[in-house]
């Protein structure tokens, strides 16, 4: 990207496209902060889909209505909300983002495969 060949995308572009969410997911998943790398706009529709994911994991969008069951987690999702508590909370204190974020969707993901996504899930994964 460049101003001479007139293919710069603002932060501000990034937003009115994506929304601040997925802006904000984008950027903490590009790596580790104190590292340069470069601007991939096309990188975003990832941090998009996993939000679009998350948000179909919670409501049905057909109807609005929230689809999350109250019935308790199997073993195996009790066990990855906890590891995942774990990691993200470790994470976060050493300022990897992008290894979280990780984390995160890998937690969504496993509750994408569920019939029923249980509540107790959720409310760690939100």
């Amino acid at each position: 990207m460049g101003k001479s060949l007139k293919n710069i995308v603002t932060p501000d572009e990034m937003y009115d496209a994506y929304g601040a969410d997925t802006f904000r997911v984008y950027e903490m998943s590009m790596g580790p902060l104190d590292q340069d790398r470069p601007w991939d706009t096309r990188a975003v529709a990832g941090a998009q889909r996993f939000l679009q994911r998350l948000w179909r994991n919670v409501v049905d969008e057909a109807t609005g209505e929230v689809t999350v069951a109250d019935a308790p987690a199997d073993e195996t999702t009790r066990r990855l909300v906890a590891r995942t508590i774990v990691g993200v909370r470790e994470d976060y204190e050493g300022l990897r983002l992008n290894t979280a974020i990780a984390k995160l969707i890998v937690l969504n993901n496993h509750l994408t495969g569920l019939k029923t996504v249980p509540r107790e899930a959720v409310e760690a994964l939100a």
